[in-house]
């Protein structure tokens, strides 16, 4: 799609994300570059520029892409699950935990996504907690759990039976 439609911001991110899941990590940098200089301000662009750097491992350099992805779609699991994964990678752990503590606050009052509940919590390696999301996000045929098996972010669950046996 990407071919047919080569300005797109939604195209370039989308091809970053596949790119990213592949751990192909530079050629994910070079497609988020290509969507912040198309629309500086779309926020999985900034998403996808952090999570290409989180995966290189450039963590310092990723911190500004994840709070402005946060800053651009506020009170959302997605942003917030992510910027938790940075801040505990970062040794800021008070921060992610206020962060989780934040997205459970806003899901009492409208819904959050189980996979993203889910991924904050793996983020802070409270596993029992988050494996019980994502057995909720697999009853519920939550879309987002087609990259459970390929996130970079999950590596530490991946010799979890729990983690086999959902895939």
């Amino acid at each position: 799609t990407e071919q047919l439609d080569p300005l797109s911001p939604r195209t370039k991110t989308q091809a970053a994300w596949n790119l990213y899941q592949g751990r192909r990590f530079d050629e994910a940098h070079k497609r988020a570059r290509e969507v912040l200089e198309l629309s500086p301000n779309y926020p999985t662009g900034h998403m996808q520029m952090a999570a290409s750097l989180w995966g290189m491992p450039r963590y310092e350099e990723a911190l500004p892409y994840f709070v402005r992805f946060n800053d651009l779609i506020p009170d959302s699991g997605m942003p917030i699950y992510l910027l938790c994964f940075e801040l505990v990678k970062l040794g800021r752990r008070d921060e992610a935990a206020d962060l989780l503590n934040r997205l459970n606050s806003i899901a009492k009052e409208c819904y959050v996504k189980p996979y993203f509940l889910a991924m904050a919590h793996t983020a802070l390696e409270r596993f029992d907690e988050a494996f019980d999301y994502y057995e909720m996000a697999l009853d519920d045929d939550e879309p987002w759990m087609v990259w459970f098996g390929t996130d970079p972010m999950l590596e530490k669950l991946r010799r979890d039976r729990r983690y086999v046996g959902i895939l």
